[in-house]
Formats: C-alpha cells, sequence, structure tokens
C-alpha cells in the first residue's frame, strides 16, 4: 500500500472531527507533493536552499566545481602555458580565474585555450562551453557538462510548513532554469545537478552522447554502433554504460 494511503488512514483515524471528502483532498495533495520530494532526494543528489536560512553565496558556493580557487595551468593554442587560480562554474560552464587585481574573472577569449588543467581536472573548450574531460581515445574524446538545475520549490503556508508549487511559478530564472532571480520570504527551492555528456571526434566536432549522436560519429560503421548499442542496452545517462561504447568505438576503429 503506497505511503502517503497509509499516512491519510491514519490521520482519518486519529482526528477527533470527521475529515471530509475535500480535507482528504487537500491531505493528499500535500502528502503527495511531499512524497514526490522526498523519491526525488532519495533518487538524486537534491539539495534545498531557503529563502530565510540562506544566503545567496550558500547558492553561488554550489554552483562551483572547487571549495575554493584552486592552482592550474592554462595551455594556449599557440602552446604557451599560464598558472593562475582557477574555479568551474557550473551554470555558465566557464573557467574563471583571479587576477593579480585579486579580482574574479571569465576566461575574455576562451577559444584561444586548449584545454585547463587543475588537479587532476582537464577541461576543453567547445561550443557548449568548457566541459570536463572524462576519457580520451585516438578515435574520440567523451566530455560531460554539469548543470545546476531548479526542480521544485515549496512556499510557506499560512498555518505552518510548507506547500510544494511547481517549478514554473513565482520564479524568474536563467533561460536553462539554473537560478531565480526573484527570492521570496521563506520559501525552499531544491536544485540538483544534472550531468550531460558529448563526444568529440579527432577534428574537434562535437556531439551530444545520444543514439543520434553516437551513430552520426561512428557513420561509417553506423550499423555496428546501433547494434552494439541495441544489444549492450546503452543507457546515455549512465557514465558506465557511455564508457563501454567509448571503448567499442575504439575496438571497431571509428575515425
Amino acid at each position: 500500500m503506497p505511503l502517503c494511503f497509509n499516512i491519510l488512514c491514519s490521520l482519518d483515524k486519529a482526528c477527533f472531527c470527521p475529515i471530509t471528502p475535500f480535507m482528504k483532498h487537500i491531505f493528499f495533495t500535500a502528502l503527495l507533493s511531499s512524497c514526490l520530494l522526498i523519491c526525488t532526494a532519495q533518487q538524486s543528489d537534491v539539495f534545498k536552499y531557503n529563502t530565510s536560512e540562506n544566503t545567496q553565496k550558500d547558492l553561488v558556493t554550489r554552483m562551483l566545481k572547487y571549495p575554493q580557487f584552486t592552482k592550474g595551468k592554462a595551455f594556449f593554442v599557440n602552446g604557451t602555458v599560464t598558472e593562475a587560480l582557477f574555479n568551474y562554474h557550473y551554470d555558465t560552464n566557464q573557467v574563471l580565474f583571479i587576477n593579480a587585481k585579486n579580482d574574479t574573472l571569465e576566461l575574455s577569449e576562451p577559444e584561444l585555450y586548449q584545454q585547463i588543467v587543475i588537479e587532476s581536472d582537464t577541461f576543453l573548450y567547445t561550443k557548449q562551453g568548457f566541459l570536463q574531460l572524462v576519457s580520451a581515445t585516438p578515435f574520440c574524446k567523451l566530455l560531460v557538462k554539469r548543470n545546476l538545475i531548479l526542480i521544485g520549490s515549496e512556499k510557506k503556508s499560512a498555518y505552518g510548513g510548507y506547500s510544494a508549487t511547481s517549478s514554473s511559478t513565482a520564479l524568474n530564472s536563467y533561460p536553462d532554469g539554473t537560478m531565480h532571480r526573484i527570492i521570496n520570504t521563506d520559501e525552499n527551492y531544491f536544485y540538483r545537478y544534472r550531468d550531460s555528456y558529448f563526444f568529440t571526434d579527432r577534428f574537434q566536432n562535437i556531439y551530444l552522447a545520444n543514439k543520434k549522436g553516437a551513430r552520426d560519429l561512428g557513420w561509417k560503421k553506423e550499423k555496428e554502433v546501433k547494434n552494439f548499442i541495441d544489444k549492450a542496452n546503452i543507457n546515455f545517462e549512465k557514465k558506465e554504460d557511455i564508457l563501454k561504447l567509448v571503448s567499442f568505438f575504439q575496438t571497431i576503429g571509428i575515425e
């Protein structure tokens, strides 16, 4: 029996006054919303941002890959190398650095950089922004793009507690829905990270890691690629499955 139904039955028995069909509808709606948020939190890396308890800094911190700016190297297309303190911004997919005046800036001409290396992580510039390198073979590279997305919100109710609302209401967002502009009093916003994977070939062409992208990358051996995807039941939302596909590309010699 579903959890929400069990709770509703318990409320009906425990209350001193009879619960009307309308009251049951209100209870059920609130409980269903809460259960959906709980299930979502169990399935992914979800965190809550409360507009009364948290500051904008708390949210900005979640948008940066590293807790603090970290020493790294920038490799230019012309072969020169420079060192600086870097960080990576999940919302814009840009590399940030701290200049001599202690200002935080984005790289003004990212196309001039071959790669940025921060600790053991490598970021390559593409038309999708700077993407992190996951794996590389002579035939293709696998890159990941991480974004912080808004998945839901709760408003403070008149009698205490919170009631879930649609993530599209009472919010102003960036085009990709990653951060709200208007902050109302005492609301909960729920965020999670979303990873999108991409292939690049040796000519730096980029393909979304899905069935079409895989076939486009391996168009000379499209039939073999399609058969492998179907037979191996590749899930393009799982890094492990996509890495299996990359290994297969290498096996059949995708050019």
